[in-house]
């Protein structure tokens, strides 16, 4: 695995001083209060304009290891208390998310190629408070940097890439058991929860530029991801139909 590093941002994106253009801060703020105006519209989601604490930008698009496949992630940072008054039994984030699926089926949103992805947050939760997703973000509303970008000596990348690459082949030696199994749907399942719980408890140091992140990283942009889900909903579909 190489690790490709660029000397700054996307330029169709960021400039030169590390900020978003206006055109795309607006865009990316429509998207986003679009979604909103859909939630209460459709859902009758009591969210008011003041429980919207921030809205903010994170993932590789925030970092010099963006590639092509970048897309652009959001995370609407949101009080919930009025939704959780209404809605007592229900997980906020998980239906937001769910909805959002929905929305994007209708609404094609990209900006200069990258899709959009949309996540939600509770500003109460410890995890916010800390740090969002514990990497680089980019407040839309105030126009700044929370954390900006890490930097990286040659010699902390050449280590990740050799600790990556061995975690891949690992990663990659799972799917080929799966693969010689049959793709029963189980252990699609099992293998696909490990990958993300995985994922997520490679950033809780606060990088997410680590060797267990770039690893799985890498095995997604591979397609090995969507191949497994698409695996997963046929034999899933299978049970109910009848040939």
């Amino acid at each position: 695995m190489k690790i490709k590093l660029h000397e700054h941002l996307d330029k169709k994106i960021w400039d030169k001083a590390g900020y978003l253009y206006p055109d795309v801060t607006n865009m990316l703020l429509s998207i986003a209060w679009a979604y909103i105006d859909y939630v209460r519209n459709e859902y009758d989601f009591p969210i008011k304009n003041s429980d919207i604490k921030d809205i903010i930008v994170f993932g590789s698009i925030t970092q010099l290891f963006y590639d092509k496949k970048s897309d652009i992630d959001m995370c609407i940072i949101l009080n919930m208390e009025n939704i959780e008054k209404a809605f007592p039994n229900l997980d906020i984030s998980k239906m937001l998310k769910l909805y959002y699926y929905d929305w994007a089926m209708v609404h094609i949103c990209k900006i200069y190629g990258r899709k959009i992805d949309l996540n939600f947050q509770d500003y109460k939760t410890p995890v916010f408070e800390i740090r969002y997703r514990r990497g680089p973000n980019y407040s839309l509303i105030k126009q700044e940097w929370l954390f900006k970008p890490d930097i990286f000596s040659k010699q902390q990348i050449k280590q990740i890439e050799k600790d990556a690459n061995q975690i891949y082949k690992q990663i990659f030696n799972d799917y080929k058991k799966l693969k010689k199994n049959g793709f029963k749907l189980d252990e699609i399942q099992t293998f696909y929860s490990n990958l993300i719980a995985s994922k997520r408890h490679s950033t809780e140091t606060g990088q997410i530029m680590n060797p267990v992140y770039m690893a799985i990283r890498q095995f997604k942009h591979k397609g090995y991801i969507d191949k497994l889900r698409k695996i997963a909903v046929k034999k899933e579909t299978d049970k109910f139909v009848l040939k």
